[in-house]
């Protein structure tokens, strides 16, 4: 699952890129919000040619956020294993290798920049998903500055508080993209 605003295409499509060549990867969840142009009419070709891949588009929505783009995709996926991640990075091929999804319940995956989350469905909506509500709180800066940073920490320490582990991830499965 990745969500996109204002991405570059080139970064985007680097993004899928790696996706899509995982094949243990299932399934893919673009969401693309105020994107100009859309990257909706831009991978309409790439959307065609690999089944894995869906793309949501959400125009003209008032205060949309990564948060709830993250959980639209969250609701739009089917599989029961949820893979975020941060659109402006590469997923490095050796992922799966290094045992990248949660096998057992109560179990959180996360780098430590938050730009790579794994997490069970159940898991995930029994946290309550992301809130929402976050991007209108955040108002100073600190380690977590970015959107991806806030959500993700906020949401690992509700799982925290519900019992939930957390395993950390290694950040060099991940390229950020130029």
């Amino acid at each position: 699952l990745t969500a996109c605003s204002l991405q570059p295409f080139h970064v985007a499509q680097a993004c899928l890129d790696s996706l899509v060549n995982i094949q243990d990867i299932q399934e893919i969840i673009m969401v693309d919000w105020a994107s100009e142009p859309s990257l909706s009419d831009q991978f309409e070709y790439y959307v065609n040619s690999h089944e894995k891949l869906k793309l949501a588009r959400v125009n003209y929505e008032k205060d949309f956020s990564l948060a709830r783009a993250y959980n639209l995709a969250a609701t739009i996926a089917s599989h029961s294993n949820l893979l975020f991640v941060d659109c402006s990075n590469q997923l490095a091929s050796s992922v799966v290798t290094h045992g990248i999804r949660p096998l057992e319940p109560n179990i959180i995956q996360s780098s430590l920049g938050g730009s790579l989350f794994a997490i069970t469905r159940k898991d995930f909506w029994s946290i309550g998903g992301f809130d929402e509500r976050l991007n209108a709180r955040v108002t100073h800066k600190s380690q977590f500055s970015t959107p991806v940073h806030w959500v993700i920490h906020e949401f690992v320490q509700r799982a925290k508080q519900s019992r939930m582990i957390v395993k950390p991830l290694d950040d060099s499965l991940l390229h950020a993209l130029p």
